[in-house]
């Protein structure tokens, strides 16, 4: 590898209209080159593949970087330096079509031939420019890739060091979105995980006295009593609620249509109460649904005008319908991707129904069974023949550390659960499936899951392999939360979560008196890439499982932990040659949660004991990270880093209060942070990407 100190490239978006200048550099030590068939994918840490449909895939690397407080981004300089040319040639993969799970026909192999007979690629090397507000936290996010690709004759080159400078100026947009300020440590924790400079935070004014209850309920009337033994077991719990019907709702508050009042309602409640949860008690004839826009460049192209989306309700700057169309989250209205709370939807119908729901929610976080605890069950579907794409190739991604198409999740330990799993094999020759069936299925949930997670085809009465005229209180008998815990699921199928059929199957799973407590699913198309491990769906998956096991994180609230599934997705929605808009930003819209957003996931059988809290708790911020951590210490503490081979990298003495720990001098992967201050000693992993 031959390192060249010759280039400085300055690159500007936007206006120059500059108050303030945000700087953030990014060091790419080291490169590797992957085989894919004839093909090849250049990775480099903390990137992510990316590329339209018949071009070459190229690692990009998200940007967001916090702002001053009321201040917007208006243009950027990007200087590269330190070129790597990397000395063989290579043909670059080309990017595919998403394509739907319920899709029955392979797409057509697209590879751009005037693209891969040019000399240079890409023509631009970032996306847009543009703010985004993450609970009053101003934001500037873009992508950008340091390669150089002559495609015509396989040469490759990247920059090692790449310094973005953002430069602002006061909006009254930014300046609006203050009103969303949000001082909760729930709220800090996820801006110190998601921006690169959380140093940042200490410009904001926070308040931290405003929080006077964390859950809104918001259901009919007729309903309103249903709800009164989950508002007891919250307030038992330290989680104050409040409960107001759309009758109130639709009187009382000003909007343009019933979902504009509601949403109007939880903005004030946000701003003036800082809640952090919301239920929605009801089906859509009770708490009516936004419905979205989105269009997918795949096959003939794939669009809807109606996508249930929740998001609405949690994303809470802007409208969603900036150029006044009345056609909402088109690439113009400006849609906001980071959502402020967590919301969750009840899709009931009636009191039995509801009764159901909050038996479910309360006894599967009061009474856990222990068995189940470290027992998550995997159901894997062959997804496509052409090219060969299973369902357990997704899968594998959710367990433990994994670096895959360039960005680091971790996932559920291998070491401390045994995973069960059902899945299609491919057998070739002769080439032919083995496929698991609906009764397999059946014995496996039956047996009882901390967590089913489910890639594979579904339908908006059919999933897991079942249809809905054989789901009834006896299919899954054990799951009555005494023999086996109610179940939670994450599924990638189509459709099954379209809350606004009557009735789609996971609402007919959630409400039934026993099966699930909770599921994390799609009202439209789920997404995946044929003859890879990675898509959109995949990558809003690896990202919730990521928010419960990344020590940084431990997330396990499930409201919480999908929350951050989003945020941690937002910056690949608007990416360098992404048409418009693409399948990361559908999946973003028509992922929902129908179930109780507070409910506590039980992931380990140790948290269901009494237990002492480790007496050195340890804050470490942003992690992962390109090298550079904040520690922030409430003792005079010798520091050490241990790499995975347990040899000591790093060892410093800290005084009481914030520590930088600057490591980017080592290779990307995870090590160890052990912290000793007299007797007490406190741990934790660190992911260097």
């Amino acid at each position: 590898m031959r390192f060249f100190l010759l280039l400085t490239v300055v690159l500007s978006i936007g206006s120059r209209s500059v108050a303030q200048t945000i700087e953030h550099t990014w060091r790419f030590p080291s490169y590797t080159i992957e085989n894919v068939g004839n093909d090849h994918l250049l990775i480099l840490s903390g990137t992510q593949q990316y590329g339209a449909p018949g071009n070459p895939l190229l690692p990009y690397v998200p940007v967001s970087l916090l702002l001053p407080p009321g201040e917007m981004a208006t243009s950027v300089d990007i200087e590269m330096s330190g070129e790597v040319e990397i000395d063989k040639s290579y043909q670059l993969c080309p990017s595919q079509a998403a394509i739907p799970y319920s899709t029955t026909t392979a797409t057509p192999f697209q590879k751009n031939e005037d693209i891969y007979s040019s000399i240079s690629f890409p023509l631009s090397n970032h996306s847009k420019l543009n703010t985004q507000y993450l609970n009053g936290f101003a934001i500037a996010s873009f992508v950008f890739t340091p390669v150089n690709y002559n495609p015509s004759t396989g040469k490759l080159s990247y920059y090692s060091q790449v310094t973005i400078k953002v430069h602002t100026q006061k909006s009254t947009k930014s300046t609006k979105a203050l009103k969303n300020l949000s001082a909760s440590e729930n709220v800090l924790q996820r801006v110190r995980w998601f921006v690169q400079n959380p140093e940042m935070i200490a410009n904001y004014t926070l308040d931290r006295s405003k929080q006077a209850y964390q859950l809104l309920i918001i259901t009919p009337a007729s309903l309103e009593t249903g709800f009164d033994s989950l508002i007891d077991y919250y307030t038992s719990m330290g989680i104050s609620s409040n409960l107001t019907t759309v009758e109130s709702i639709y009187a009382g508050t000003s909007g343009n249509d019933n979902q504009d009042k509601i949403r109007n309602y939880i903005i004030n409640e946000y701003q003036t109460n800082s809640i952090e949860y919301v239920i929605l008690g009801g089906d859509i004839e009770h708490v009516p649904a936004r419905g979205f826009y989105c269009y997918v460049n795949s096959g003939s192209g794939y669009d809807d005008y109606d996508i249930p989306a929740d998001l609405y309700y949690s994303g809470l700057d802007g409208d969603f319908n900036f150029d006044g169309d009345a056609v909402y989250g088109e690439m113009s209205d400006s849609a906001d991707l980071l959502p402020e709370l967590a919301v969750g939807r009840f899709p009931v119908s009636n009191m039995q129904e509801l009764e159901n729901m909050v038996h479910k929610s309360i006894w599967y976080q009061k009474y856990p069974v222990q068995a189940d605890m470290n027992k998550p069950l995997f159901l894997g579907e062959l997804l496509s023949e052409t090219p060969l794409t299973l369902g357990q190739d997704y899968l594998y991604l959710m367990l433990d550390n994994h670096s895959d198409h360039g960005y680091t999740t971790m996932g559920i330990p291998t070491a401390s659960n045994t995973i069960d799993s059902l899945f299609d094999y491919w057998i070739d020759p002769p080439g032919y499936a083995i496929e698991w069936t609906q009764g397999d299925m059946i014995t496996a949930v039956n047996n009882g899951s901390s967590f089913i997670h489910h890639v594979g085809h579904s339908s908006n009465d059919y999933m897991m392999k079942m249809g809905d005229w054989d789901l009834n209180n006896s299919t899954f008998s054990n799951l009555d939360g005494t023999t086996h815990s109610y179940g939670l699921l994450y599924t990638h199928g189509c459709i099954c979560g379209a809350f606004d059929y009557d009735d789609c199957i996971a609402e007919k799973s959630v409400t039934m008196s026993n099966f699930l407590a909770a599921a994390v699913c799609n009202s439209r198309y789920g997404w995946f890439n044929e003859g890879s491990s990675e898509g959109p769906s995949q990558h809003l998956h690896r990202e919730f499982i990521n928010a419960i096991y990344n020590p940084s994180l431990n997330l396990y609230n499930l409201g919480d932990a999908f929350v951050m599934s989003k945020i941690a997705t937002a910056p690949w929605v608007d990416i360098a040659g992404e048409y418009e808009p693409g399948a990361q930003r559908w999946v973003h819209y028509d992922n929902n949660i129908l179930g109780d957003p507070v409910l506590r996931i039980w992931v380990d059988g140790i948290q269901t004991s009494v237990k002492e809290e480790p007496e050195n708790q340890l804050h470490v911020f942003p992690n992962p990270s390109n090298g550079v951590f904040s520690i922030e210490l409430d003792k005079d503490s010798d520091i050490r880093v241990l790499s995975i081979d347990g040899k000591c990298v790093y060892s410093a003495k800290s005084e009481t209060g914030t520590h930088v720990l600057d490591l980017r001098e080592l290779p990307t992967g995870v090590y160890l942070l052990q912290t000793l201050s007299a007797n007490e000693r406190g741990t934790m992993k660190l992911v260097i990407r």
